[in-house]
This record gives C-alpha cells, sequence and structure tokens, in this order.
C-alpha cells in the first residue's frame, strides 16, 4: 500500500494518461481522491455518531409519562369500557414492541453502512468506475460494434448496467436480511 501513503492518491487501476497528475493541475485536482474518501468517511462518521444519539432514545424502556397522563384521562372518561378496550395497556405493550424494533434496524443499518463505505472506499482506491468504463466500451465495442466517439450515450447505458448489476447483488444479502429478518 505504499501507492497511498503519499500524494497524489493515483487508483489502482486508471485509464491511459491518467498515470499522474500533470504539474500545473490545481491543489484539488491534486488531493481529489484523499479528499474524496476523507469525505466519505467523515460523512460516515457523523452517521454513526447521529445513529448513537438515535439508539439512546431506543434504550428507554419507560412510557413515556406525559403521554400516559394523556392516554390515562382518555381511558378515564370513557368509564363503561371494559378493561380490554383500554388504551394504555395496549399502547405500553406496542410501545415496548415499537422500541425493540427500533434498536434492532439501527443497529442492522449501522451495520450496512459500515460495509457501504468500505464498498465506496475500495471501489475509489481500486478505480472501479474507470474499469466499468474501459469494460463497457470494450465489451459495446465487441457485441454491437460501438465505437466511443460515435455511440457514447449507449456505452453509457452499458456502463450503468453493469453499475447496477453489481450494485445490486452486493447490496441483496443486506436488502433480504433487512426485508425477511427485522
Amino acid at each position: 500500500m505504499d501507492r497511498f501513503a503519499s500524494l497524489p492518491w493515483i487508483p489502482l487501476y486508471t485509464q491511459s494518461g491518467a498515470d499522474s497528475a500533470p504539474d500545473d493541475a490545481s491543489p484539488i485536482l491534486y488531493w481529489a481522491l484523499a479528499l474524496t474518501v476523507a469525505f466519505t468517511v467523515g460523512v460516515y462518521a457523523f452517521e454513526g455518531y447521529l445513529d448513537g444519539r438515535q439508539m439512546s432514545s431506543f434504550r428507554e424502556t419507560k412510557f413515556p409519562e406525559p403521554l400516559e397522563k394523556a392516554v390515562s384521562a382518555i381511558d378515564n372518561e370513557g368509564k363503561d369500557e371494559s378493561k380490554e378496550d383500554k388504551l394504555l395497556p395496549q399502547l405500553k405493550d406496542k410501545f415496548v414492541k415499537a422500541q425493540t424494533y427500533g434498536m434492532d434496524k439501527i443497529q442492522f443499518g449501522m451495520i450496512a453502512s459500515l460495509y457501504d463505505v468500505i464498498e465506496s472506499v475500495a471501489f475509489l482506491l481500486l478505480g472501479f468506475a474507470p474499469y466499468v468504463w474501459d469494460l463497457s466500451t470494450r465489451k459495446s465495442a465487441e457485441w454491437f460494434g460501438w465505437n466511443e466517439t460515435d455511440h457514447e450515450i449507449r456505452i453509457s447505458l452499458v456502463f450503468l448496467a453493469i453499475v447496477t448489476i453489481v450494485g445490486t447483488i452486493t447490496s441483496l444479502p443486506f436488502s433480504l436480511y433487512s426485508t425477511f429478518q427485522i
């Protein structure tokens, strides 16, 4: 990993002519990959902080007192109702279930988010997008006879199809678990 020990950071796969930053390049271009990775990790850290704060509210198991008083007042207004028709016991039961569900969902979301940021950083450092563009160009020329100058939009659609398929495959386990287990 000596490649990323100093600037400029250059992805492992680069297109021809993109091996290094030109001498007259702006400092932003020089730092572009490192800044993109830093921003991605920074956003993940901030969202993790917010999720951690939200988790503390899901750990609360005591039904909120002001809500309990308000619902008790509503229950007491209908004195002729049976005990099964009272609203407060039903709400307390749903509150516990909602807290458990919320905690499970946020913990899973944090794991899925960690995977997403690792995947994003890996794709950036490996040069996934330029590789897929070159692959799209080669395969479009092979399969359809399209060249990059005359059929750029069609090649872009092939590129988007490949990126979408890869994204779907990598996110499918998390999506299935979230749908059927949480």
